[in-house]
């Protein structure tokens, strides 16, 4: 059978996801349903509908096509959410498949507006999380994606912020539905994004010396399609950028896989539009001990997630977006399945100018308290108001402690996309020494 996620309702468990769904409700039909302590498993046939479903799935949509593998096709609803946030404590990470959305909310897999479920053929199977190239399996060779949705977690003043997660994370993430002078490909892909925030990653299950994950931020695609990304190599900003290598641990008979925290720091950038014609800017994440937890390929290595581009609605413009506030969508667009954290010094932060506060440094933004100079840095109590320590000789510390860092934690999903090989010339200066 062809799922996504399993839902189930299991008597004294209640609502239960994942595997522990799938081993509950697996075996049984494509839908089921009961009462008491039998199990009712969200799961559902595409048309036409049986008669005897449950009311609840009648409306929901279905899958399109036969199964690729010859089985029973079946579309999987994504765990119902509670229109709150996914937060993480400090010192945690969040769990990579947290939904904040509402996917049996009315409208919810029936088309909140058909013509957003219409993507352009290049940009991938709009039913699994839109490859842009075919990956192998991952027993079978080298995968390579790109960092689709990034909803971050925390610190709290980001996690809950609008502006900073729609109109920096997301819309650097999301790509540009019409072409640009930064990106003259663009394509419609259900999303009205700036393409700008590139964070990118090569996972081989079978590297010499064992797993790893190599990843890092990209300069903007002239062509996220058929050009694709290379892992920035130069400096932006005077701030060195380069790709780190993690050594990874994959379950056993899995394709879900974790890293112990690098040791050393990963700086990623978030490009900002130009300015009246001017050049590139960018905001530097300067994440301390980055790992990943709990992340998991698809078996075809095409997806980390999946999309929903009936998450998407169109604007005024007729071009499709997720313009719902962060934490109140009724359907996401994309969900995610894998979680990364790490922490930023709060030292490290003030070094670091946002052009959207003036100049003002991103530890103002992260601590609130500034010393009141223009452009503003922060107070020598701002630099002990985090809300967890690094520890002695940049050791990963404890959550609260000497509180000179903010722990940074987030979950993703990823599709596949070409990432240059590290011994071929991307053609792109920043990726071979250059600096903006």
């Amino acid at each position: 059978m062809r799922v996504s996620r399993w839902v189930c309702l299991a008597g004294s468990l209640g609502l239960i996801s994942g595997a522990l769904a799938e081993q509950a409700c697996g075996g049984l039909g494509n839908y089921c349903d009961g009462t008491g302590a039998s199990e009712v498993c969200f799961i559902y046939s595409p048309e036409p509908f049986d008669a005897g479903m449950p009311a609840v799935l009648k409306d929901a949509g279905h899958d399109a096509g036969p199964p690729p593998d010859g089985g029973v096709d079946a579309y999987v609803p994504w765990a119902p959410g509670d229109g709150g946030g996914c937060f993480a404590a400090p010192g945690a990470f969040t769990s990579p498949t947290c939904d904040p959305s509402d996917e049996m909310a009315p409208g919810c897999g029936g088309g909140v507006d058909s013509g957003c479920g219409k993507i352009d053929p290049k940009c991938g199977d709009p039913t699994t999380c839109e490859p842009f190239i075919k990956n192998p399996p991952p027993d079978m060779g080298v995968d390579t994606f790109r960092m689709r949705l990034i909803n971050l977690n925390a610190p709290p003043v980001l996690a809950k912020s609008p502006a900073i997660q729609g109109t920096i994370v997301t819309a650097g993430v999301d790509l540009p539905a019409t072409p640009s002078s930064i990106q003259p490909v663009a394509a419609a892909c259900g999303e009205n994004g700036e393409g700008l925030f590139n964070w990118i990653m090569r996972v081989d299950k079978h590297a010499d010396g064992g797993a790893s994950i190599v990843t890092g931020g990209a300069p903007p695609s002239s062509d996220p399609f058929d050009v694709g990304y290379c892992f920035l190599r130069g400096h932006v900003g005077g701030t060195p950028i380069a790709p780190v290598t993690l050594p990874i641990t994959f379950l056993p008979s899995s394709n879900t896989f974790s890293s112990q925290p690098y040791p050393g720091t990963i700086n990623i950038p978030i490009f900002l539009p130009p300015k009246d014609g001017g050049p590139l800017s960018a905001v530097i994440l300067p994440i301390s001990a980055l790992a990943v937890s709990d992340t998991t390929i698809s078996d075809d290595g095409q997806c980390i997630g999946a999309v929903n581009n009936n998450g998407s609605s169109k604007q005024a413009s007729g071009q499709c977006a997720n313009t719902t506030p962060v934490g109140q969508q009724a359907c996401a667009r994309w969900h995610s399945a894998g979680s990364f954290a790490g922490y930023i010094t709060l030292r490290a932060a003030d070094s670091v100018p946002v052009e959207a506060l003036g100049g003002g440094s991103l530890c103002v933004l992260l601590t609130q308290m500034s010393n009141g100079e223009n452009p503003p840095k922060c107070s020598a109590a701002g630099l002990t108001a985090g809300d967890y320590c690094s520890g002695p000789n940049g050791t990963l510390g404890t959550p609260g402690g000497c509180k000179d860092s903010m722990w940074l934690a987030a979950e993703f999903a990823a599709s596949a996309v070409k990432v240059t090989p590290d011994d071929v010339d991307s053609g792109v200066p920043l990726c071979n020494g250059g600096t903006l």
